[in-house]
This record gives structure tokens, sequence and C-alpha cells, in this order.
């Protein structure tokens, strides 16, 4: 249900992996109402409309104000605070405590446990945004300009249906088992097979 009135303020550090990682947690927060996102670099190059939230804001600054037990104005009209931290910040945690009143969403687990589960790292964010479907269709919300481009690049790289398995990243302790992606590429590669035979 949308709640018009609601004002969600999401905190997200991390790179640009990070910042498709919590994509569907992002759009699934902007159903549930007026989602402003105070995120690093990654988040404020991609901008508001390709992760369909209301506003995209420099994290650092606002993270200094809440260090300080200062109030940012972003936080004046804010109902819920989502912090996309892999670990929780025990300075941040102390700070928010001198704003009353403010609904606070931590992840229930560390990243290195949920890690262990073997699930889909985008279901850690999930999970702190409060949507349960267990297979999220997210879209990275791209104009005309672009899609034809990727179409462009495609062409000229011969291929019309790419498929891209991104298993590593710049820190091991972010990595899930190589049997997660073994995984998930078997199950993609079955069902292109099972869509191909649907429409011989």
């Amino acid at each position: 249900m949308f709640i018009m009135s609601r004002s969600i303020l999401v905190l997200a550090a991390g790179s640009l992996g990070d910042s498709m990682l919590t994509l569907p947690a992002l759009q699934y927060l902007s159903t549930q109402g007026k989602v402003t996102l105070a995120g690093t670099n990654p988040y404020q190059i991609l901008g508001a409309e390709r992760f369909g939230v209301s506003q995209v804001t420099p994290l650092e600054p606002l993270l200094d104000s809440l260090y300080q037990s200062k109030k940012p104005d972003l936080l004046a009209q804010t109902n819920d605070l989502f912090i996309f931290f892999k670990e929780r910040d025990p300075r941040l945690e102390k700070s928010l405590e001198s704003f009353p009143g403010l609904k606070i969403h931590w992840p229930s687990k560390s990243f290195a446990d949920f890690l262990k589960e073997e699930r889909w790292v985008g279901h850690h964010w999930l999970d702190l945004a409060g949507f349960a479907d267990p297979s999220p269709t997210p879209r990275l919300l791209l104009s005309d300009e672009l899609r034809a481009k990727g179409k462009a690049l495609c062409a000229s790289l011969g291929i019309s249906d790419p498929f891209v398995i991104h298993p590593g990243s710049g820190s091991p302790t972010k990595n899930a088992p190589l049997s997660f992606f073994k995984k998930a590429a078997e199950k993609t590669t079955a069902e292109t097979a099972k869509i191909g035979r649907a429409h011989v």
C-alpha cells in the first residue's frame, strides 16, 4: 500500500556494484513513499531517474552532520531512515539516538552472515526494505538513448541477448561462494532453453 505522506531517507554507501545490488530495494521503497537517497559517488552519478527515487544527494555531508548530532534538513520531514551499510556504524547509531521519533531500519544481520546463506546479495537489502518476494525483477531505468547505445554495442559484438554473471568484487569478503554463481548460471541456462523450446 502506497502511503503518500510517508517520507523515506536511505543512506547508502558503496561502489558501482553495490549500487546495482541495492536497486531492487530502492525501487520497492519507492512504492511505499517518497524516497530521498543519500549516497556515495556511484549513486550520485547514476542519479534519481535511474534508481526510480525522488532525489539523490551526497552522503558525506549528511554523515558529517549526523556524527556531530546536528539534525540535517533532510531528516526534518523523514518518517523512516534506512541504513544500507554492510556493517553497523556504532558512531552513527549513537548520533541517531538524539533524534527521537525517527524510525530507523538497520539490516537484521551482518553482511558476512548473510553471505553464508548463499542467497542473492540483493535480498540482503530487500529483507531490510521489507520486501518478501523471492524473485524480484529489478530494472535499471534507462533512457531510450542509452538503450539505443546498448543495442548498437551488442550488434558490434555480434550478440543479441547478452547474459552476464559478475562473480567478483574488489574485496573477497563481499563475494558469494562460487557455488552460488554456478547455480545461477545453471538455472538461467535451463530457463532460457525452456523459453526457446516454447517459441519453436
